[in-house]
């Protein structure tokens, strides 16, 4: 009885610690069209930049440590859409996300951030960044 107790407890230990090093993987994407202004604030991270689809805005996230599963991610990413232009933001994701942007390629683009890794690809349209 000992040793079946003590398999059991085991056997969800190790159900506990695989199911935490799972990376969450999700994405949000709202319809968009080219050559309008996409504004992009972005909490300090990793991120990709880059052109997709003309008719919608699509973000993709990878996040590889539980405290920060996607259960809150629909709250700290948010995408508004307007006639003329489009707001991007992040706020506090940690530093275990990776993030990918797809905007249409003929967007200008005017992008915030504090720091981080970024990385802008296809992008025809002007481009205004800064980072601190």
């Amino acid at each position: 009885m000992k040793t079946l107790v003590i398999l059991s407890v085991s056997l969800l230990l190790v159900s506990m610690v695989a199911a935490q090093t799972t990376p969450v993987e999700d994405f949000m994407q709202r319809p968009f069209s080219a050559g309008k202004k996409v504004y992009l604030k972005l909490a300090s991270g990793d991120y990709s930049i880059r052109a997709g689809r003309d008719d919608r805005i699509l973000i993709r996230w990878v996040i590889k440590k539980p405290s920060h599963r996607d259960d809150l991610m629909d709250q700290k990413v948010k995408i508004e859409t307007f006639a003329a232009s489009a707001n991007v933001r992040t706020d506090d994701i940690g530093r275990d996300a990776r993030f990918v942007v797809e905007i249409p390629s003929q967007s200008d683009v005017y992008l915030r951030m504090r720091a981080g890794d970024v990385e802008v690809k296809g992008i025809e349209g002007n481009k205004d960044i800064r980072m601190t």
